[in-house]
């Protein structure tokens, strides 16, 4: 039996699917932020510390003076020291000056603290930080007593031996007058009596009954 041979079959080419373009999606372009100012805070002034004047030693020294102890620093008024002046700084650091004016009769010391005034030439004041009185009485016969008329030292110089230095200037006095005796009615409150009385026997004075009544102390020279 024969076979027919066939041709085999046509090949047929196969439609592919058309390729499609994906379409992509828009690119959207995304708004950004409003940029927005930010505030910067206020610039404030820093207050700068008051400068405060420094001064010298010396010129605070000028301020604690009275207006004749700044013209004494500032050399318009000028301590000119005498022979018999004494002179010394006392408990609380002030310069002191005991100053004497001599007379004939009648002899004036007079206590100056020097950051407060300059001493006088001449006699003008009883002195700010004390002063004694000196009278000089001759007797009939050439004798002569000298008499403390009064001595006070100012209350805040007290304690400093002030008193004692002007004692001994009116001793030292009534020895150039040729006094035989310095003497003086022994004069006191309640409150002081017992401070007077010590201070005169400190310096070897003693006590009589006075002509007219109380106590005079006094020392023979």
């Amino acid at each position: 039996m024969g076979y027919e041979t066939r041709d085999p079959p046509e090949a047929k080419e196969i439609p592919r699917p058309e390729a499609k373009e994906i379409p992509r999606p828009e690119a959207k372009e995304t708004p950004q932020p409003e940029a927005k100012e930010i505030p910067q805070p206020e610039a404030k002034e820093t207050p700068q510390p008051e400068a405060k004047e420094t001064l010298q030693p010396e010129a605070r020294e000028q301020r604690r003076l009275s207006p004749a102890g700044q013209r004494a620093m500032q050399g318009q008024d000028v301590y000119t020291p005498r022979p018999d002046d004494v002179n010394f700084t006392d408990r609380q650091g002030r310069p002191i000056t005991v100053r004497t004016f001599p007379g004939s009769e009648q002899t004036y010391i007079r206590a100056y603290d020097r950051t407060q005034r300059v001493p006088p030439e001449h006699l003008d004041t009883k002195g700010q930080a004390g002063y004694a009185n000196l009278r000089m009485e001759r007797g009939p016969t050439g004798d002569t007593r000298a008499r403390l008329e009064d001595i006070q030292t100012m209350p805040s110089y007290r304690g400093n031996g002030i008193g004692d230095v002007m004692l001994g200037q009116g001793e030292k006095a009534a020895r150039k007058n040729g006094a035989s005796e310095i003497y003086g009615v022994l004069s006191y409150t309640p409150k002081d009596e017992a401070a007077v009385r010590q201070f005169y026997r400190d310096h070897h004075y003693s006590t009589r009954p006075g002509p007219q009544g109380g106590d005079e102390v006094y020392k023979k020279l």
